[in-house]
């Protein structure tokens, strides 16, 4: 079976974002395994715990279901203010902004998992 790695760039409005959780679904379905779904530029958003953003808790399903890490890019978040609770803390603030169940990283996490897998995809402008 194949090994997935996913890079979502599109807004979590955007009809690309859905179809990247289809994807991630029926890879999953067939068997096939989700190293990482890495989100990036405006994919980013979907971490945001201050939006509305409704395929965030589909992808954190799907990401418990299949053992996968869903990944910010540290960049994007940087430049959308999404902050973990130690970034949060560090700024004096009394929340993280990023939504439970995504962790921030760095591009060279994304290297790591797209050098491992067998399949690895963008979906996203």
């Amino acid at each position: 079976m194949s090994v997935f790695a996913l890079m979502v760039s599109a807004h979590p409005n955007d009809r690309a974002s859905l179809h990247a959780l289809q994807l991630a679904r029926a890879a999953s379905a067939g068997g096939h395994s989700l190293a990482m779904v890495f989100f990036i530029h405006d994919g980013a958003n979907i971490a945001d715990n201050r939006r509305d953003t409704p395929l965030s808790d589909q992808w954190r399903a799907l990401a418990e279901q299949a053992h996968c890490e869903l990944v910010v890019c540290s960049g994007s978040a940087n430049e959308r203010n999404i902050l973990d609770t130690p970034s949060a803390r560090r700024q004096g603030l009394a929340q993280a902004t990023l939504r439970e169940g995504f962790v921030i990283g760095g591009l060279a996490q994304w290297q790591a998992a797209a050098s491992t897998a067998t399949r690895t995809l963008r979906l996203g402008a």
